[in-house]
């Protein structure tokens, strides 16, 4: 949620990095993945930044580079041939400045403002980041009715840093998850009867993106940290329905993830009773 906050109501630009190497099985299923979580409407954002420039040997360029493989061809293409290499040995100015990293930053820079330009600057976003951007701006009201005085980047700050804000945030984004995998009729049944713990619900939200949802689960410290990109246009309504669901059931919750458990279980029990 700290992710999502942070980037409501959307990110500008998106860096897709690799190492100039062979583009194996791994890196196309990683690029298969962004694609999942982000759809191909996130690539009119991105721009593909290579790193260990210096393996280029005899002159090659990045370009050149790409152009031997046609998957890695495809994904520059639908980036808008948007295109970058760092060199991680030449950090001072060289005599060709392809290879020095001062021309390098300024370089991707100028492809990134430019890409904002054409993109009229508009940013990337989807139905999670927009209700959070909404919640935002109503803790924001909130704080401006006590603190007139206060500066905007404060108020926002203070806004996102609101645990209470978090916790139904959290829940607002498991409830969107789940809702929307709910929303798929072939997985329902099967659902019920595996998703009867909170390890199993953290298996399972591990999966949503092979039925084309949009998840990642983070296990640490005793928390976990639902990261909601997106999801197919189908099941919008379903993802919106959840989420709203999951943000009241959250109202009760300490923490994110209690927040996260008790949103999860509203949710379902929810759709026994509609279904």
């Amino acid at each position: 949620m700290s992710c999502i906050t942070e980037c409501a109501p959307g990110p500008h630009a998106f860096l897709i990095v690799l190492k100039v190497d062979r583009f194996t099985e791994h890196e196309q299923a990683v690029i298969t993945k962004i694609l999942q979580y982000f759809s191909e409407d996130a690539l009119k954002y991105a721009v593909v930044v290579f790193t260990h420039g210096e393996d280029l040997t005899g002159g090659k360029t990045i370009q050149e580079f790409v152009s031997k493989n046609k998957n890695l061809s495809d994904l520059v293409k639908k980036c808008g041939g948007r295109c970058h290499v760092f060199d991680n040995k030449h950090w001072n100015k060289q005599q060709n400045n392809y290879r020095s990293n001062q021309f390098q930053v300024e370089d991707l820079l100028n492809t990134v403002d430019k890409m904002v330009m054409k993109n009229n600057g508009g940013y990337y976003t989807n139905m999670v980041l927009q209700e959070v951007e909404e919640e935002i701006k109503k803790e924001e009201e909130q704080i401006k009715q006590s603190s007139e005085k206060m500066p905007q980047e404060v108020i926002r700050q203070q806004a996102k840093a609101n645990d209470r804000f978090l916790i139904q945030m959290t829940g607002f984004a498991t409830g969107a998850l789940l809702g929307a995998f709910l929303g798929v009729p072939a997985m329902i049944r099967s659902t019920y009867t595996t998703m009867r713990t909170s390890t199993e619900l953290i298996r399972l939200l591990k999966y949503i993106p092979a039925v084309g949802m949009t998840a990642a689960a983070v296990v640490g410290g005793g928390e976990v940290a639902i990261i909601a990109a997106g999801a197919l246009a189908g099941v919008a309504p379903a993802a919106r329905a959840g989420g709203t669901v999951g943000q009241d059931a959250a109202k009760a919750a300490d923490t994110a993830w209690g927040a996260a458990k008790m949103a999860a279980k509203a949710v379902i029990n929810n759709t026994r009773r509609t279904t």
